[in-house]
């Protein structure tokens, strides 16, 4: 996902479109990691843990690719607009935890992005769960 976030591979993704249609654009990647992510239907137990992890690195990853310094304007402003959209759908599917959270640290991160900071993800406990 970061590297998919990247803010230079993003700002690629914005110019080369815009010289060929053909080509990818940063939307239509975040939309498809989105419905990778965010928009799949959760499965059981285990995999659904796995399923929330990889959404919230997803989240992450786009709140900083918005606020990178390195990106372009028009790659930060796409990225804005999908944590936007991404905010609405979540307050309008099924609540969970989860969307309910993602969605306040949207909101967080729209009123003012500083508030947001990202951790390094927690490594798994030694040895056998329980």
């Amino acid at each position: 996902i970061s590297m998919l976030l990247n803010p230079e591979r993003a700002t690629r993704l914005v110019d080369y479109h815009s010289r060929d249609a053909k080509n990818p654009g940063l939307e239509e990647v975040i939309d498809r990691l989105l419905t990778a992510t965010w928009k799949t239907p959760r499965v059981a137990l285990r995999e659904a843990e796995t399923q929330r992890t990889i959404g919230n690195v997803a989240l992450y990853r786009l709140m900083m690719l918005a606020q990178s310094t390195v990106a372009s304007e028009q790659a930060r402003a796409v990225a804005y607009l999908k944590l936007d959209e991404l905010r609405k759908w979540l307050l309008a599917h099924p609540v969970t935890a989860q969307s309910v959270y993602a969605a306040a640290q949207i909101k967080r991160f729209e009123d003012d992005p500083k508030q947001i900071t990202v951790s390094k993800p927690v490594a798994p406990p030694d040895g056998s769960p329980i």
